[in-house]
Formats: C-alpha cells, structure tokens, sequence
C-alpha cells in the first residue's frame, strides 16, 4: 500500500521507518524539502498526521498543521493522527469531517532517542475509525490495542505527560530542600524511590533544572487551557507550571 506520512520530524521518521518494511512510503513535510505545500493526497491508500502541534499564544494546541494536512486528503481516505491534539480540536475535526475515516493513537517518542523507544515500543492505543491501520500494522510484532474512545485517549496522553512532569517538579523542590537542610539529595532520593509506587524515573535533578523538552511544556499548558474552557481548575498543574517557570528564569 502507498502511505503518506505528513510530517518528518522524529514522530514522522519512526513511522516511516517502520511502515517502509511493508508498504511504499511517501513522505510529505515542504518545510523539510519533502513535497510541494500545494501537493495533493490523490491515489494513496492512507495518510499519517505526523505534523507539529505547537503551543498557542494562550497555551492551547494549535492544531492548524494537522487541520491543512486534512484539507489535502481525498474524501474517504483513512487518516490516522500521530500529532498532539486536543479535546476541543478533536471535536472541531469530527464536525468538519463527519464522514471522514480518521483515527487517533498517542504517541510517546522521546525526541532524542524516538527510534529506539519506537524499536523498543510493543503497543500502539488506537482508537476512532481504526478498522483500516489495524490491518496496514498487522505485520508487526507491535500488539495494536483499538477500540478506545479518542477522547480517552487524548486526555490519557495529556496526563501521562502532565503527571511526569509534575514528578520533576516535586523532585526539583525536594531539592532544594536537601540543599537548604544540608541532606545528601541522593540518599533522599533513592529511599524515596525505592518504593515501587513511585520509582525513579524523573527524580534526576540536572543542571538545567525542571522539565523541558519538546512535549512537557507544551502538554502541561494545553491541558491547563483545556480545563479552562470545561470550568476545570487544575490548579496543581497551574503551580507546577509556574514553579518551572521560575526555575527556568533563575538559572
């Protein structure tokens, strides 16, 4: 089968990678030379939205790459969303297009290692019109697990990504502390980490302090925006965003 992956950033090139073992892969991503931005999506057999969502100027999702991608499709071809995308964007797309085959699976590359997380990733959430990427994966020993509610699965991933920044966060203060207090950090943070309820992945204090990266920032102040629009106060987050704000400005 002919895929189109829109978008070559690391989510979009270990999609390709993987999807080149079996099918012919067209990549699409005019920012990178790949394509014309007047390219059409005519006579593929599905198309992958790999593009970036990045954060609004009020902290929202800005979802217009991913909404041009969409314009280019022919109507009925199977569309499968990679990208970040929010609650209230999900739900514009399923008013636009409400005959469109389109489905949704988060995804959790990290930017500097995506190929090996991809390698090493043994399940893929699935979920909307999911029937058509079941069978294009299904040569994989990756195990798709569809039938979620896209919705779900988007506050899911908001949330992982929220929580675990969050951890930072605590971490980062639990720091400071040790600091103030003249306590060894480590001996702290390795008792505190040896209970298997809370571990110790993102206790790791480093020089640059707080979260970063390509995904924490931008997901922390999306979900934060989407609360604001339900009436939902995640007024944890609102201080776990300000307190990496701060630290952020202090170095």
């Amino acid at each position: 089968m002919n895929i189109v992956v829109a978008g070559y950033g690391f989510v979009g090139k270990a999609h390709a990678l993987w999807l080149e073992y079996e099918h012919d892969v067209t990549i699409y991503d005019p920012a990178m030379g790949y394509g014309d931005i007047h390219t059409q999506f005519d006579k593929v057999d599905g198309v992958i939205i790999c593009v970036s969502t990045p954060e609004g100027e009020t902290g929202e999702c800005d979802m217009s790459n991913v909404y041009n991608v969409i314009e280019k499709c022919d109507p009925g071809t199977p569309i499968l969303i990679k990208s970040t995308i929010s609650l209230e964007g999900w739900r514009l797309i399923k008013r636009a297009y409400p005959d469109e085959k389109i489905a949704f699976s988060p995804e959790y590359l990290r930017a500097a290692h995506a190929i090996d997380d991809f390698k090493s990733n043994n399940t893929m959430q699935i979920g909307g019109d999911s029937e058509f990427w079941v069978k294009t994966f299904d040569y994989s020993a990756v195990t798709i697990v569809s039938g979620f509610d896209v919705e779900e699965l988007i506050m899911i991933k908001y949330l992982r990504n929220s929580f675990l920044a969050s951890k930072v966060a605590f971490f980062n203060q639990v720091y400071d502390m040790c600091e103030n207090t003249g306590i060894d950090y480590e001996t702290v943070r390795n008792g505190v980490a040896e209970d298997t309820r809370i571990g110790d992945s993102h206790t790791f204090v480093t020089q640059d302090r707080g979260y970063g990266g390509h995904c924490f920032p931008k997901d922390v102040s999306a979900i934060i925006a989407s609360g604001h629009k339900s009436g939902t106060d995640l007024s944890i987050l609102s201080e776990v965003q300000s307190y990496n704000e701060r630290l952020k400005l202090a170095k």
